[in-house]
This record gives C-alpha cells, sequence and structure tokens, in this order.
C-alpha cells in the first residue's frame, strides 16, 4: 500500500467523521477517532510508514479538512510534528524600552530691556503746564512739567521735540540743547541725559529758554501753545499758557534759527525752582 493510499484512506475517514457544516464542540473527538482507526487499517494491511512521515500526513489532512484554528490545534495537540533546524538565524536581542520621559532642554530668556519692559511715555497720557517762570536781560525761561495721569509707568529719555502753535497753525522752531545763559549759568547742576521712569501721577521737568530780543526788522512771533512731543514717543501733549499769569513765548531769533527756543533734556528735577 503506497503514501498515496494512505493519504486517500485517511481522507475518506475523515470526511465521513466531520460535519458538512463548521465543525461543531464534537467534531475534535471524531477527527482523533478517524486517524485511530485508520491507523489500524494502515497497520493490519502490513503497511508500516515512518513516525515522522505519518504524523506529517494526519496533521495536514486534519488541517485541510477542519481548517483553522481548531483543526491545527488538534492535529498538532496529539501528533506534534517535529521540527527541523532553523534556517533563521538566532532571534534579535530584544532592546528594553525606556520609559523616562525626555527632559526638555531650558529655551534662553530674552534679555530685559533698558526699561524693564515698560514703554515710552506718549503725550496722549501726559498733562503739561509751565511753572517757575524767570528772566532777566532778555533771556526768559521756565520749567514745562510733565505729568503722567495714565494708569501705568512709562519712560523717557533725552529730549523732547517741541513745536509752536497759532490759531492751530504749527510752527517749526529752531530748537537748540543746553545752549543758553540762564539753563547753563543757573544753578551749576545742568541736567543730563538719562533714563527716568515715571509712575502714575509722578512730573519729569524740562528746562527751557528763549529770548525776547528782537534783533531784524521783522516781529518775534509769540506763542501761547506749544505743542510737546516726548522723548521715544509718537504723540504731542498740548501746553497752553494763559496771560498775564503766564506771558506769552515771544521767541526771538537766535543762535542761528529765525524762531528760537533751547531745552534741556528731561530730568526728575525742576531747574528753574527757586524755594
Amino acid at each position: 500500500m503506497s503514501s498515496d493510499d494512505i493519504e486517500s484512506t485517511l481522507r475518506d475517514g475523515l470526511h465521513a467523521a466531520i460535519d458538512p457544516m463548521v465543525p461543531g464542540p464534537n467534531a475534535g473527538g471524531r477527527v482523533m477517532d478517524a486517524v485511530a482507526a485508520a491507523r489500524e487499517r494502515s497497520r493490519a494491511g502490513g503497511f508500516r510508514i515512518r513516525q515522522r512521515l505519518g504524523a506529517f500526513l494526519v496533521a495536514s489532512v486534519v488541517v485541510v479538512l477542519v481548517g483553522g484554528a481548531l483543526g491545527l490545534s488538534l492535529a498538532l495537540r496529539s501528533h506534534p510534528i517535529p521540527s527541523g533546524p532553523s534556517k533563521t538565524g538566532p532571534p534579535s536581542p530584544t532592546v528594553p524600552t525606556s520609559t523616562a520621559t525626555p527632559t526638555p532642554s531650558p529655551s534662553a530668556s530674552p534679555s530685559p530691556s533698558p526699561s524693564n519692559g515698560v514703554v515710552a511715555c506718549e503725550g496722549a497720557t501726559l498733562r503739561a503746564h509751565f511753572i517757575d517762570f524767570d528772566g532777566a536781560a532778555g533771556s526768559e525761561g521756565g520749567d514745562i512739567m510733565l505729568e503722567n495721569a495714565g494708569h501705568a509707568p512709562c519712560t523717557m529719555d533725552g529730549y523732547t521735540n517741541l513745536q509752536g502753535s497759532v490759531d492751530g497753525r504749527v510752527s517749526k522752531l529752531g530748537v537748540t540743547h543746553i545752549q543758553a545763559v540762564l539753563i547753563n549759568n543757573s544753578n551749576g547742576t545742568l541736567p543730563t541725559v538719562r533714563l527716568i521712569t515715571l509712575e502714575p501721577g509722578q512730573a519729569a521737568y524740562i528746562a527751557i529758554e528763549w529770548t525776547d530780543v528782537q534783533s531784524t526788522s521783522t516781529s518775534c512771533p509769540l506763542y501761547r501753545t506749544l505743542l510737546i512731543t516726548p522723548p521715544q514717543g509718537r504723540t504731542a501733549v498740548i501746553m497752553t499758557v494763559t496771560p498775564p499769569v503766564t506771558p506769552a513765548f515771544m521767541l526771538c531769533g537766535s543762535h542761528g534759527a529765525e524762531i528760537w527756543i533751547d531745552e534741556a533734556p528731561v530730568s526728575l528735577t525742576r531747574y528753574f525752582y527757586q524755594p
């Protein structure tokens, strides 16, 4: 009896043992009974096959007919198929997976600005007044007070921009910086350029000086209104004087300018103040 005859006998027995539908709960027992009967018939016929071949044929037929995990499990449980030498190399070593959370590198903090984040003062948040009027020998001067009327601190650093206004017409002034007699020789404390911070309600001061001596045939213009733009600012604050309490600014020509005025840098100290 050849191997083909043995396989045919096994197939016939298994076909008779397995339901035509999906194997039920008793299919495993019927399959193994059919396999045992096939073995007995092969021995009764006087033919023997090697254990490995028989196990292989039995497992193959069961997998083909029963199908799926049930047939494979039954065949291997009772008749394990010896595995040959592995054709692949040794399994790759398992690389342990780290569960530690990587620590992000610290980001560099931005360098603080010279004003520590405080914005520059704007004319829209200031109130301007002229105080400490002084004059002698054709030179007049005083302090412009710039009060922080806002709700947050602001900074100033350097010189303001000064313009004159008459009946709504803005005039360009010839502005110089600390070249006048009164500012240079008044009290020996010449203001210097430095960054100042104004808290709400606090004031800064600008010493100004001009001349009312007419040096040409053209009359010197009178200004009751000055437009003052703080350093680093973009908007101006309007300062108006009211005669006779404070005389108007008669700005005559001097220091190469037809309409001249001199100013010191902003300071936290009143320059022309006389206690």
